[in-house]
């Protein structure tokens, strides 16, 4: 198997529940996985399948692992998968705070 074959059929349905529960939009979704919002309704929808590669990024984004899409998810996994999300930002967030104050250094 490729990464480009198609690894879904039907799309991912639990998808939009876990996006859903990190108070995600698809925009935002699919901006941090690399896809279109189109693409994003059309997996929640089970419109599209998909690829290896897609699962990984969108699992990536979500802070889940690529298992989580196959089931759905019980409240207790709901609620580690946002616990590593808010992590997740927290670290964008100090990384980004750490290259803002990089560059006000050099700019002085």
């Amino acid at each position: 198997m490729t990464l480009d074959e198609p690894v879904t059929k039907k799309g991912i349905p639990v998808l939009e529940i876990i996006r859903k529960h990190l108070g995600l939009s698809r925009p935002k979704l699919a901006k941090a996985a690399g896809i279109s919002g189109e693409f994003v309704r059309q997996l929640e929808g089970g419109i599209s399948d998909c690829a290896q590669h897609v699962l990984r990024s969108l699992a990536a984004a979500l802070a889940c692992e690529v298992a989580d899409f196959f089931t759905k998810p019980n409240k207790a996994r709901l609620k580690q998968i946002k616990i590593a999300y808010l992590k997740l930002q927290a670290d964008h967030a100090r990384a980004e705070a750490a290259d803002l104050a990089k560059s006000e250094q050099g700019a002085a």
